[in-house]
């Protein structure tokens, strides 16, 4: 006897429905990730929303992504590992050229304070100072020697270009101003020279609490 079409039908296309459906979640989850930085960055301006922020940086609305192509070099003049400015929370600063003048020699002498100053959670905290061409040894020594922890890439010519560009919210960076790059490797918010230290540490805490990545 033929059994019943409805019965026949059944064990394989209750599977394959299933799949489908995970299918289609994990393909949302993919897209979700802007989306996952953005409410990261929400939660951030404070609970009665946008009129209530008390931030002492720029935030950037929305978030812009950086590409995983950026035009970096790592000291060794191999590209930039894709992942360095994944997984952590970074402080994206520029030199002066192949050097670091006073106003980038101030970022990071507050920017590693910053992450003195959050114990544990340093771990979470990274650094990446991008220098418009391979700096003199000595330079690099020293800087090496006072920032033990800090990351260096080198971009010149078009490349240099091209990330500044990436990277300019109101203007191209010069230098002046320090950028904070989310573990999902987008820009989310601006530091200006006058900045103080107390009001960048209260954000990069109240980050640190309400975020649950990086």
């Amino acid at each position: 006897m033929q059994a019943p079409e409805s019965m026949t039908n059944s064990p394989t296309s209750e599977p394959s429905l299933a799949r489908r459906r995970v299918q289609l979640v994990l393909l949302a989850l993919l897209f979700m990730a802007p989306v996952v930085a953005a409410w990261v960055a929400w939660l951030y301006v404070g609970e009665h929303g946008v009129g209530a922020t008390s931030n002492a940086g720029t935030l950037v609305t929305p978030a812009r992504a950086l590409p995983d192509d950026l035009p970096l070099l790592e000291l060794d003049g191999g590209p930039l590992r894709e992942r360095a400015l994944r997984g952590r929370w970074t402080y994206v600063l520029f030199g002066q050229g192949a050097d670091c003048d006073a106003a980038c020699d101030a970022w990071l002498f507050k920017t590693r304070q910053l992450r003195v100053s959050i114990n544990k959670d340093f771990t979470r905290v990274q650094r990446l100072l991008i220098l418009g061409g391979h700096p003199p040894a000595e330079v690099l020594r020293a800087m090496q020697q006072e920032h033990p922890d800090l990351l260096f890439a080198v971009a010149d010519g078009p490349g240099l270009v091209a990330v500044r560009q990436t990277f300019a919210v109101a203007a191209p960076p010069d230098g002046s101003q320090v950028f904070l790059v989310d573990p999902l490797g987008n820009v989310m918010m601006t530091y200006d020279a006058g900045v103080g230290f107390k009001g960048m540490l209260k954000d990069l805490r109240k980050l640190l609490k309400v975020s649950q990545i990086g």
